[in-house]
């Protein structure tokens, strides 16, 4: 490998800090060049297209559009132009001049991961979709908030929490007669709560049985207030391939929704 492939390779926290720095570049037209080099596409062949496409601009009528594609290729060109070969995991290149202030940006890199298609375009933004894919967290922690009359169901991915699903079912409050009534009351309340855990597994195994076929389900958090999580988790209510992934330890939180899930991760 040439000291110039080895200064190419960047690691997933930078390619994060990269692919951030992109999203803020913007045109109000098709000047922003993206180009995506699998391994093994010879450079000469790249060189050609892109030399191609700048023998074309002349036919863009509006003058400082034709300048900033004009650029960017000729800058794409003179940094591909340095290399020999394409590198190990491919490359990637991405060039363009800012309408505003004219500032200018080339990256050109070769991702952690190794590059799948060959993919050329000049828009109004840069195409980073495919280093999403490379830096996206694979793994994923169901997330449960169960009480005896709400829940909220999410997921866990890196650091980021997302709300599947969170619904409601109404459960009397105490019955204050006593006797026979008061027993018969409860026996009815139970019941309804059991129903609603039965729909809270239900809909557990809805949401997340694709992350655990998909074998990015590495395990799930259960939390609420009081006793209703020890309930719901003694309670066998769950898929037993759900139940195996359970972490020992169920959480206190206060609330449900999305401040409830990310008090239970904190």
């Amino acid at each position: 490998m040439s000291a110039i492939e080895e200064k190419l390779k960047v690691d997933k926290t930078t390619l994060e800090i990269i692919i951030k720095e992109l999203r803020q570049w913007k045109s109000p037209a098709t000047t922003l060049l993206s180009l995506y080099v699998p391994p093994g596409r010879p450079i000469s062949d790249v060189l050609s297209l892109l030399r191609q496409e700048l023998s074309i601009t002349d036919n863009i009528k509006l003058k400082r559009t034709k300048d900033a594609v004009q650029t960017a290729l000729t800058m794409a060109i003179e940094r591909i132009s340095m290399l020999q070969k394409t590198p190990e995991n491919g490359l990637v290149v991405f060039c363009g001049r800012n309408y505003e202030d004219g500032k200018e940006i080339c990256m050109m890199f070769s991702p952690p991961e190794p590059i799948q298609a060959y993919y050329y375009r000049t828009d109004k933004q840069f195409h980073t979709e495919f280093l999403e894919e490379i830096i996206e967290e694979k793994d994923v922690y169901g997330l449960i908030i169960i009480e005896r009359d709400e829940t909220t169901i999410g997921i866990l991915r890196g650091s980021q929490v997302e709300v599947l699903d969170n619904f409601m079912s109404y459960i009397p409050g105490k019955h204050h007669k006593g006797g026979q009534s008061q027993r018969r009351f409860e026996r009815i309340i139970e019941q309804m709560v059991e129903e609603f855990y039965k729909k809270v597994a239900e809909r557990v195994k809805e949401l997340l049985e694709p992350y655990l076929q998909e074998k990015k389900l590495k395990g799930i958090i259960v939390g609420g207030p009081g006793y209703s999580k020890k309930d719901f988790i003694k309670g066998d209510y769950l898929d037993h391939r759900f139940k195996s992934l359970v972490l020992p330890q169920l959480i206190d939180v206060s609330y449900q929704g999305e401040a409830g899930l990310r008090e239970l991760v904190m």
